[in-house]
């Protein structure tokens, strides 16, 4: 029950802050569906709900960090402040030399880059400023496992460390910044390896690497994006024709031969940010909700085919609407009803889990409990040799 509840407070976080990303057509040409501060409102009232219905665990995980802050002997007081100092150096490096692309506008700074991208529309990466908060509620609610983990330095660590320092260098070298927040992310976990041991560093694996999701992944706009909105323009066409609507193909458009309607599925409405949206969401639901690991995989996995699942049903209720009441009638479904790509999305990943966590052998019992009597002994009669 505490598990679905956090799911649901953690849900409701992700719904206010998805709300741009779901937000349909071209942001160059079209007026957003819902302003900044409106969204902004939306988070902010997400988190006091959430911070109020969890509080005291909030204080109870306080709690265990200042215990954990308490080190009782100077060595460990001593890798407190140095690890202190080398987080902070860390964050020095990468504000000083860690952007190598468009000094004279962003300096040399990884974050400002960052945080211009999370503003640009072009880069769909809006909901950027949430996944490190996202991480850290991750880390928060397995913080029983990742401090039951044993605590011990470990030098391997700094090969990874290394690694990541070069991985930066090359980055910078290359004018390629994604390369740096990457070496940023796997810097930070080799510090954790180092000061606290891989048992821990394994147990918090999953909540730092989530950071990878403040990366703008527009770049993928046309190895990924594009082929997946053609797919769903066609399948969603398909669709329409088997209903008995005389809708037409064009690429990635879609319009009635008569001219009655015509619609473009822009990659705001079927792309990158949708696709990131969903991933992030099955990744989040099967972190919080699944024991095994093969279990989180699979539900990893489903957020490809789970988005492309979502995005025909918005399309195709696009095509239902306009065929119905024309023009107009599509044009609200597709400006407001971006929410039922997530309704869809989420209603999958709860079928797609009970799938994963159903129990087939009582499931079998069962429905021998509803076959005729003659067609059970048929069931469980063993077949005899020729």
């Amino acid at each position: 029950m505490i598990r679905r509840r956090a799911f649901l407070a953690v849900g409701m976080v992700f719904l206010g802050a998805a709300a741009p990303l779901f937000a349909a057509g071209d942001a160059a040409h079209t007026k957003e569906a819902l302003p900044n501060r409106t969204v902004a409102v939306v988070v902010a009232a997400a988190f006091a709900a959430a911070a109020w219905r969890f509080r005291s665990q909030i204080l109870a995980f306080l709690k265990e960090a200042v215990a954990i802050a308490n080190f009782s002997d100077r060595i460990r007081r001593a890798s407190f402040w140095l690890s202190l100092l080398l987080f902070g150096s860390i964050a020095l490096l990468f504000h000083q030399a860690g952007n190598s692309t468009w000094a004279t506008k962003f300096g040399a700074s990884l974050f400002k880059w960052l945080w211009m991208a999370w503003n640009d529309p072009i880069y769909d990466s809006s909901h950027g400023p949430l996944v490190p908060v996202i991480s850290l509620g991750l880390l928060w609610w397995n913080r029983k496992a990742i401090l039951a983990c044993p605590t011990a330095p470990d030098g391997r660590g700094l090969a990874v460390a290394v690694l990541a320092l070069v991985f930066h260098w090359m980055g910078m070298r290359g004018q390629i910044p994604r390369a740096s927040v990457l070496a940023l992310i796997l810097l930070l976990w080799s510090l954790v390896w180092c000061f606290q041991g891989l048992p821990r560093a394994r147990a918090m694996a999953f909540p730092i690497a989530f950071l990878v999701f403040i990366i703008p992944m527009n770049f993928l706009e046309t190895l990924v994006a594009f082929p997946m909105r053609l797919m769903v323009t066609i399948v969603s066409t398909k669709i329409g024709q088997t209903l008995g609507i005389a809708v037409m193909r064009d690429g990635t458009r879609i319009f009635d031969p008569t001219g009655a309607y015509q619609y473009d599925v822009a990659p705001a409405c079927s792309g990158i940010r949708s696709l990131t949206a969903i991933v992030m969401l099955s990744l989040i639901y099967g972190y919080v909700t699944q024991r095994g690991a093969w279990k989180k995989a699979i539900l990893c996995l489903s957020g490809l085919p789970l988005a492309v699942a979502g995005n025909i049903v918005r399309i195709t209720s696009i095509i239902v609407a306009a065929q119905c009441f024309g023009q107009e009638a599509g044009n609200i479904v597709h400006e407001w009803f971006g929410f039922l790509i997530f309704l869809v999305v989420v209603l999958l990943l709860v079928g797609v889990s009970r799938l994963i966590n159903a129990d087939y052998a009582v499931l079998r019992r069962r429905w021998k409990t509803f076959l005729p009597r003659d067609a059970r002994a048929t069931a469980t009669k063993p077949l005899s040799a020729p």
